[in-house]
């Protein structure tokens, strides 16, 4: 079967001029996701570069190929869009130099292949391995460690940069190896339709991994969206009773003390009274951040319904979890929320329990918990309360 080079670019241009027009679309409904329009002008570039090449007519290998030169700028400067999309997506600065050098390099050795010292078996050459370093960037950028399931999409994204890159390379190496007296873009040698369908074949591979990055991150934002309170961006309740099924399976496998930590907002009820709900809202944030900044990174936190928040500490005694408690408690009592630059004095009232006195049972822990925080709130509020300390059943 003869390959021809037309022919695969043709078909390149158009299939990677579909992808442009799905990944814009894609980007228009891809929320905070970085990088998508950068891809989506990128295939734009890249299928108008496989275009003049189609439409340069000439077979004859000294003559000036001007429209090859128009196509090696639009297709290199299509793949540092490519470059900086993958930067924008890892939300890393674009290094506008490295695509700046990328571009000047291949336009003035397309002016000194053509214009002024025709070479095309050189300018071919210089065009392989621009190609060639453009794409291993791109590569290195992708082929790293990442957090699955989106380090699948890098890797196979990052795979298809590398072998575009492998093989450019090699395209490079043949032809300064070759014996020919001349070459050009469209002589019926195996080298060129051979390398033009790998090239078009990675770089539809190197489209579908976009879209697949584009894919798991939208996946992971709707989950993390999901898994957040949509007010103080602490978990919400579905999310650490998630949270609390794993964490009950270590502690039970590795003996590990397991906490929950149970805190209310005391006088929550006056305060929405006295000075409206969005008061209200503000407090709870209040209350959100100070959690946050107490607690550990392995520790999870919760908003568990109203006013009501719930810590899960692994690893974790309830005397470990009484001081942790304490601290908060005190902090938060002295910083004052203010209102209309007035302060509003607010305290929480906090009850603790542990697996060790409870067992591991998430349910069991949050109800002995709270039934340490209902009596921190009987003895006067603001007040930190042990499970274990109580003189009332489990």
């Amino acid at each position: 079967m003869n390959l021809d080079v037309r022919t695969i670019m043709l078909v390149s241009s158009a299939l990677t001029l579909m992808f442009s027009g799905l990944l814009a679309l894609a980007g228009k409904y891809s929320g905070n996701v970085k990088g998508v329009g950068h891809w989506a002008l990128a295939n734009l570039l890249v299928a108008s570069g496989f275009g003049f090449s189609y439409s340069f007519s000439s077979t004859s290998p000294g003559e000036h190929h001007w429209p090859i030169i128009a196509a090696s700028v639009l297709i290199v400067s299509g793949m540092c869009l490519q470059y900086a999309g993958i930067q924008r997506f890892k939300d890393k600065p674009i290094n506008w130099r490295f695509a700046a050098i990328a571009v000047g390099a291949i336009f003035l050795s397309g002016i000194w292949f053509t214009g002024i010292h025709s070479d095309v078996m050189s300018r071919a050459i210089a065009n392989s391995i621009i190609f060639g370093v453009i794409s291993a960037a791109c590569a290195r950028e992708l082929l790293i460690p990442a957090e699955s399931p989106l380090r699948i999409a890098y890797w196979l994204t990052g795979i298809s940069f590398g072998a575009f890159s492998m093989l450019v390379f090699a395209r490079a190496v043949i032809l300064w190896q070759s014996s020919a007296d001349s070459y050009g873009l469209f002589q019926n040698i195996p080298i060129n339709p051979l390398t033009f369908l790998g090239v078009c074949l990675l770089q539809f591979s190197t489209m579908f991994g976009f879209v697949l990055m584009l894919d798991y991150r939208l996946v992971g934002e709707l989950d993390k969206l999901a898994s957040l309170d949509p007010l103080t961006g602490a978990f919400n309740r579905r999310r650490l009773a998630e949270e609390a099924s794993r964490l009950q399976a270590r502690s039970i496998r590795t003996g590990a003390p397991l906490a929950v930590v149970m805190i209310d907002v005391d006088h929550f009820k006056k305060v929405n009274d006295s000075y409206g709900h969005q008061v209200g809202d503000e407090v709870l944030k209040h209350v959100a951040k100070t959690i946050e900044m107490a607690i550990r990174a392995d520790d999870y936190f919760a908003r568990y319904g109203g006013e009501e928040f719930c810590i899960l500490l692994p690893s974790t005694t309830k005397d470990e979890a009484y001081v942790l408690g304490e601290r908060l408690r005190q902090v938060y009592a002295d910083n004052p929320f203010l209102v209309d630059g007035q302060r509003l004095q607010s305290t929480i009232s906090i009850g603790i329990a542990d697996s060790v006195d409870v067992g591991t049972d998430f349910k069991s822990l949050v109800l002995a918990a709270d039934k340490a925080l209902y009596e921190a709130k009987l003895a006067g509020r603001n007040l930190v309360m042990q499970h274990s300390s109580l003189k009332i059943p489990a």
